[in-house]
């Protein structure tokens, strides 16, 4: 996840699988001699980090089937430089503690990068083993805190939170004329880069949320949250949260009867957060437009 689509989300990590390997074609593997074995001999090892299990899985298939199928075309064309590249996928579960851990796998066992993480706050954790190793990897996440990290071996394949969410209150505010929102966010890195995004760029537009609920990262009832949405009775509501999270909220907001239109950045793109066509406001703005 990057993450502009369903349908996109594996094009992106084709995009970065094939990046990988056509750069490969013109330097050695990082930290690497042109004399060293691992630089002229023997498979190109690539690793692929993502949820492959639990709630965020679905991030990781999508990234996981774009990457094979890159590879598996440079390898049909006799891989590069005529050594093949092996690829890995590696589990993180959605877990920082665990992401961290495989850095240091991925650095033990010679990998040359990394196509990974989709969860920011996983590539967070990962980010200054993978620098330390001079390991490149590409992430789809989109948390400013991403830059913040100022590793020049840590590539994003899309915008950050800042850039999706200052045009997304600037479509709403200013072309669609909402003045009055409600937030719903989670406390993840994802979330609380959204959040403070958005919030940002609406207040810089002059407007502030008539009530801002943060929920937390594996919450699955919103009830409580919704429900004081519902007694505001927002024009338009800003979500942050990844897909299956913001498919359940959305789901529960209309159960509740809350028609107010629900906006966030790339997730919202996700099926799990489309709702029934018949209950759906009316021009209901889902991502931030196109740049």
């Amino acid at each position: 996840m990057s993450r502009t689509s369903h349908s996109s989300a594996p094009r992106t990590a084709l995009v970065a699988a094939t990046a990988l390997a056509a750069a490969l074609t013109a330097c050695s593997a990082p930290g690497e001699s042109d004399s060293d074995t691992q630089s002229d001999s023997g498979p190109i090892k690539i690793a692929v980090v993502n949820a492959r299990s639990g709630q965020l899985s679905s991030l990781g298939e999508w990234e996981y089937k774009g990457a094979k199928l890159a590879i598996d075309e440079w390898n049909k064309k006799g891989g590069v430089n005529g050594r093949k590249i092996e690829m890995k996928s590696f589990d993180d579960q959605g877990d920082p503690t665990t992401g961290t851990n495989l850095a240091r796998k991925i650095d033990s066992e010679n990998y040359i990068a990394m196509i990974g993480t989709a969860e920011s706050a996983v590539t967070i954790a990962m980010a200054p083993v993978l620098k330390q190793a001079g390991i490149p990897n590409i992430t789809s996440g989109q948390a400013d805190g991403l830059v913040d990290q100022k590793s020049p071996f840590l590539f994003l394949n899309g915008p950050t939170s800042t850039t999706y969410d200052s045009t997304l209150a600037k479509h709403l505010i200013q072309d669609k004329g909402y003045k009055k929102f409600a937030m719903i966010t989670n406390n993840g890195s994802f979330g609380k880069g959204e959040h403070d995004a958005f919030a940002k760029a609406a207040k810089d537009l002059g407007v502030d949320p008539v009530t801002d609920q943060v929920v937390t990262t594996d919450q699955k009832d919103f009830s409580a949250a919704l429900t004081k949405i519902r007694s505001k009775k927002p024009q338009a509501i800003f979500i942050g949260s990844e897909e299956v999270e913001a498919g359940l909220i959305v789901k529960q907001a209309r159960d509740l009867g809350i028609t107010a239109p629900f906006a966030g950045a790339a997730p919202r793109a996700h099926p799990s957060s489309s709702t029934p066509r018949a209950r759906r406001p009316p021009r209901a703005p889902s991502s931030a437009p196109r740049t």
